[in-house]
């Protein structure tokens, strides 16, 4: 096997069901995964051809060289990556056994000792969604209705993936197909979902948790999506269709290089055990929930303000893509920590951070998704070149994230196929364009703000 099939989220499901189908509980299912997952990372090899890597990138020999390196570092790590694995069964068994603050106190240290308490940059973070089902007594146009669950009715908060019972956690998806799976709507083309678009704003003198002054602080999030495969196709791939080739990963003049591929790859670790799939549903406890659970609690101690992490949805879904380029963004979640008001019933200070907007989607359908994605494109370009005429700053960094992020995301969908269909020929599909159309309105708003300022 080659590392880049390895680490792929399909082979690394096939493990988790094998491990939990000669398992008859979960601890027993975490220590049988790490058996596979070390068994199968020490059987992967320089000669074998990565099966799931785009043929441009298999045909380029600095490419394949970038992955062997990076192989032989993770491999070089690997007595410091089973400890780590330990250490985190370790804190489950904790958990089962009582030990709940033990159990916080040592993810929180790991932390710290393996080195990934390291935040993402909020640069990239830009439009995301949120949604609930269709329901008569609640007003869709209120932004209000997608607030996370008010401190007043804390008892509506259920036991979710990163956060306990009664704690409440707002949930964004980065797209709306990522909404439509986390409320098990498998067919794109129902309208029985009520949807809010949740854009960063970009010019915001608010930091979340840290006030509503300027500050030097970034927002903190804890990023444990597929780096090293997002790395490989989102980054790479430009390159080598552009004629560069790729500088060995031991050379530290350039990154990421064998530092970085030695924390991505811990942090993938970590996003393993955090994803392992519910194997029973309406239930009061989920033990797949309780190694994410106990991550957040130290996270917040380490003073994070969310977590993004890929959805676990996607994984019995038929995906392709007939275009090289694709990343993995589309099925990612962001979990944000809300701080208790005592006054106030939601976390206005983390509200503050996004401009909801919510649109009529009735005509949707209606939609020519071909002249809609020229459109994007066109404006996407417009801006960015008026951008890189502004001074640097804050803004304009975060700005030409989010219109860096956009374009990522429509090349990506430019042909992609969700269970047989063309995503972006989907109601849901076309509603990401409608709200995309309406984020780049926002984007125009903010830099023209910017020339004022």
């Amino acid at each position: 096997m080659h590392i880049y099939d390895f680490i792929t989220d399909k082979f690394q499901y096939q493990l988790k069901h094998q491990a939990h189908t000669s398992s008859r509980r979960f601890e027993e299912t975490i220590v049988g995964y790490k058996k596979l997952f070390f068994d199968n990372l020490r059987a992967c090899v320089s000669s074998a051809t990565p099966i799931a890597l785009d043929p441009t990138l298999i045909a380029n020999k600095s490419v394949l060289d970038w992955l062997e390196c990076a192989r032989t570092n993770i491999v070089n790590d690997i007595v410091e990556l089973e400890k780590l694995f330990d250490e985190v069964i370790d804190g489950y068994y904790l958990f089962i056994r009582g030990k709940h603050y033990m159990a916080s106190l040592k993810y929180q240290d790991l932390l710290d000792r393996f080195e990934i308490a390291i935040d993402d940059d909020v640069d990239r973070l830009a439009l995301f969604f949120r949604g609930f089902k269709l329901n008569p007594s609640r007003n869709t146009f209120d932004p209000k209705q997608y607030y996370h669950i008010p401190f007043n009715l804390r008892h509506l908060v259920g036991n979710q993936r990163f956060s306990f019972s009664g704690l409440p956690i707002i949930y964004i998806g980065a797209s709306v197909a990522d909404i439509y799976f986390e409320f098990d709507e498998f067919d794109l083309n129902e309208k029985n979902i009520a949807l809010a678009a949740f854009a960063f704003n970009p010019i915001s003198n608010i930091t979340i948790h840290k006030g509503y002054e300027t500050v030097s602080e970034k927002t903190k999030i804890f990023n444990i999506t597929n780096e090293i495969y997002n790395l490989v196709n989102d980054a790479f791939l430009p390159l080598i269709q552009n004629g560069v080739n790729l500088p060995s990963c031991d050379d530290e003049m350039y990154k990421p290089n064998k530092k970085h591929i030695k924390t991505y790859f811990r942090k993938f670790i970590v996003s393993q055990l955090c994803t392992f799939p519910k194997q029973r549903n309406n239930s009061t406890f989920y033990e797949e929930y309780v190694i994410p659970q106990l991550f957040t609690e130290a996270l917040s101690l380490h003073k994070y303000d969310g977590i993004i992490f890929p959805s676990t949805k996607f994984k019995n879904q038929s995906i392709s893509s007939s275009t090289p380029y694709h990343n993995l963004f589309y099925m990612e979640n962001l979990a944000l920590f809300s701080n208790y008001n005592a006054i106030d019933n939601y976390d206005e200070m983390l509200m503050d951070n996004f401009e909801i907007e919510i649109i009529d989607l009735k005509n949707a359908n209606t939609l020519n998704s071909l002249t809609t994605i020229k459109s994007i494109s066109k404006i996407q370009s417009d801006l960015s070149l008026e951008l890189y005429k502004k001074e640097k700053s804050r803004g304009k960094n975060r700005i030409n994230g989010a219109l860096m992020a956009i374009g990522k995301k429509i090349m990506c969908y430019d042909s992609l196929l969700i269970n047989g269909h063309k995503y972006l020929e989907t109601t849901a599909g076309k509603m990401e364009l409608m709200y995309t159309v309406k984020y780049l309105d926002y984007l125009t708003s903010c830099i023209r703000y910017l020339n004022n300022a």
